[in-house]
């Protein structure tokens, strides 16, 4: 899969670096519900998390982080209740797997290492890719809650820790390192996108292809991984509600809002609260997690939506912003725009949207806005629906192979 990485901003300055795809609180309690007595009481299941889009102003250096929706994980040490809870996590449905930054991990959780005969013993370690840049770790065994939910001893990435072998010349190539939580403005990413594991068939069976490496100290080797070794989405690990995931959001007016909030919900279709309206169309993707945007005549047949990547990215001739909001638009007056999405399995829709000044946006406070937008000039072939995209709507988002009442997976719904 291609991933995209949420664009970043520093300070008031905006870093587009090729924006798409990379928290809910996690670790929910259960609420109980008293019955009639001699009954004992009965627990409820909470499948959902909360999700926000205003993080710590002291992980990000400033007061305000412009779209980017944000829930908190729940990692632990498998089989033990040796836990701790990381907020600020990246929702992102345009990546695949739990990425966090290892100085806000404190548990001391098992290493992952090599079975192959040539290495074993020794730990794997992976350089996952973005559009904006790289992240390299080893990977290691967690179990990760959120809400009620558990994924038993799944692979996460744990990303530069600093007595870990340095990057591979070959990943340094991939662009800047995001090895701080500063230059994510995240604590780490939950990737729970259209694909199981992050990989795929491609590092399973050819080194050169593959993401994955095994370290014997500060010397690395690419390898192989077995699909079933890889990283992955960790809904798809769930005892139940693991057929995909219901983003709910709510509407922005065009002036931004500061501190919306909404949730992540797990499962379609297997709880009242995941159950799509019978309103609902399915926009069925391929295996790359993308399907069609029409747009100023242009047929764009690379698009995604894609909740961690900031704005709205497209190819247009719409001015730029200076280099206080550098890669998005900022033209004179808002834009009133339309644009076409085409599921592969025929359904569309024509959508409408607007387009303010970014520059003008990023100086009102808030931290979610609806109407920002830039351009894509690594990607003209693609529509970038990011997280603007949300705002008002109740999105589902179901991965390959699943089983859902709306059908099989990948799509996306809404």
């Amino acid at each position: 899969m291609k991933t995209r990485l949420a664009c970043l901003l520093a300070s008031l300055a905006v870093v587009l670096t090729a924006c798409g795809g990379g928290g809910g609180g996690g670790g929910g309690s259960s609420s109980s519900a008293t019955s009639v007595t001699p009954t004992p009481p009965v627990a409820s299941f909470v499948n959902y998390v909360p999700l926000t889009v205003n993080p710590d102003p002291l992980l990000t250096g400033r007061t305000t982080s412009v779209n980017q929706a944000f829930v908190s994980v729940k990692v632990c040490v498998p089989g033990t209740s040796q836990c701790e809870t990381i907020d600020n996590v990246l929702l992102d449905t345009g990546s695949i797997g739990l990425r966090l930054f290892s100085s806000k991990v404190v548990s001391p959780l098992p290493q992952i290492t090599s079975t192959d005969a040539s290495t074993s013993g020794q730990a794997v370690a992976e350089c996952y890719t973005f559009a904006s840049g790289y992240m390299w770790g080893p990977l290691v065994s967690a179990d990760v809650r959120l809400g009620d939910e558990l994924a038993s001893g799944i692979p996460v990435q744990l990303v530069s820790p600093a007595s870990f072998a340095t990057p591979p010349g070959l990943c340094q190539s991939k662009g800047r390192m995001l090895d701080v939580p500063s230059k994510l403005q995240a604590n780490g990413i939950l990737g729970i996108g259209h694909q199981v594991a992050d990989c795929g068939s491609g590092c399973a069976a050819n080194p050169g292809q593959s993401r994955y490496w095994v370290c014997n100290g500060a010397s690395c080797t690419q390898q192989v991984l077995p699909v079933a070794r890889q990283v992955i989405n960790p809904v798809t690990a769930f005892a139940t509600d693991n057929n995909g995931t219901v983003i709910s959001l709510p509407a922005v007016p065009l002036t931004g809002s500061y501190s919306p909030s909404g949730r992540l919900y797990f499962g379609i279709g297997t709880r009242s609260n995941n159950t799509p309206a019978n309103s609902v169309t399915v926009y069925t993707v391929d295996g790359n997690g993308q399907l069609t945007t029409t747009y100023g005549g242009n047929t764009l047949n690379e698009s995604f939506i894609d909740s961690g990547s900031n704005g709205l990215f497209f190819p247009d001739s719409i001015a730029q912003c200076g280099s206080n909001a550098q890669g998005f638009y900022c033209p004179v007056s808002p834009l009133s725009k339309t644009a076409m999405i085409q599921g592969g399995n025929g359904k569309q829709i024509t959508l409408a949207f607007s387009i303010s000044s970014a520059t003008d946006l990023f100086t009102s406070g808030n931290n979610a806005y609806v109407n920002v937008g830039g351009s894509l000039s690594s990607m003209p072939f693609s529509f970038d629906w990011g997280l603007p995209f949300y705002f008002g709507r109740t999105v589902y988002t179901s991965h390959d192979g699943a089983t859902t009442p709306l059908g099989g997976g990948p799509y996306v719904a809404f």
